[in-house]
């Protein structure tokens, strides 16, 4: 906020309104944002979990595509509508991105239900998302170290062994290497890997250059 000069005529600094003068996100965005997520990623999560415990269930891995593409679509809508509930443009900008091209590889489980249990092999990090949001309320230390455990086992080393995965079920199917279904599975999981990349070194250089708290 702008000091006042101390001149004649100086305008006094304006009220906190909660809405960003510039693009910057606000906290009552952020946190309805992270109710919606509460409220709809728990429900994946244990669809997820259901997938794994019963490989079997052909019913339990439709269930759980088609309620992802239902989530990412309206998380779509949702940050269009409200793009404050993102930090800043670049982070709104990956995220759109990142949901995009989720909606195209989940397409495909969606219109091929003889691979619907592709599904649970990405939205396992769903995990880790569930985890940061409880956390935000919660601030507790272990799920602050469970949040961090599951980014780098999940989103760094899980998902590129998710392109080979993927590479082996689709070739194995039929499709052809960077044909329109190959690039459905596997060119979006890496696109995906390249974001979870990108928010990584968003944050890691984000602590390194966080300035040290000055000692009392």
């Amino acid at each position: 906020a702008a000091m006042s000069s101390g001149k004649k005529g100086a305008r006094a600094a304006p009220k906190e309104t909660g809405k960003p003068s510039t693009w910057g996100g606000t906290k009552e965005a952020a946190v309805t944002h992270d109710r919606f997520n509460l409220y709809a990623v728990t429900p994946l999560v244990i669809l997820t979990l259901a997938s794994y415990a019963v490989p079997s269930s052909q019913l339990t891995h439709t269930v759980l595509s088609y309620a992802t593409m239902t989530y990412v679509l309206f998380d779509i809508l949702y940050n269009l509508a409200v793009p404050q509930c993102q930090p800043n443009l670049m982070r709104w900008a990956t995220i759109m991105l990142h949901h995009v091209v989720t909606v195209w590889l989940v397409l495909h489980p969606c219109l091929h239900l003889e691979n619907a249990d592709m599904t649970a092999g990405a939205t396992i990090v769903e995990i880790n998302t569930l985890i940061l949001t409880v956390n935000r309320n919660l601030k507790w230390k272990s799920l602050t170290y469970a949040f961090y455990f599951t980014w780098v086992t999940m989103r760094l080393i899980w998902y590129p062994y998710l392109t080979y995965v993927h590479h082996i079920r689709m070739t194995t199917w039929g499709a052809s290497v960077f044909d329109y279904y190959y690039n459905q599975t596997i060119l979006t999981v890496v696109v995906l890997c390249a974001l979870n990349w990108l928010w990584t070194y968003e944050v890691v250089s984000g602590l390194l250059l966080k300035p040290p708290k000055e000692k009392k």
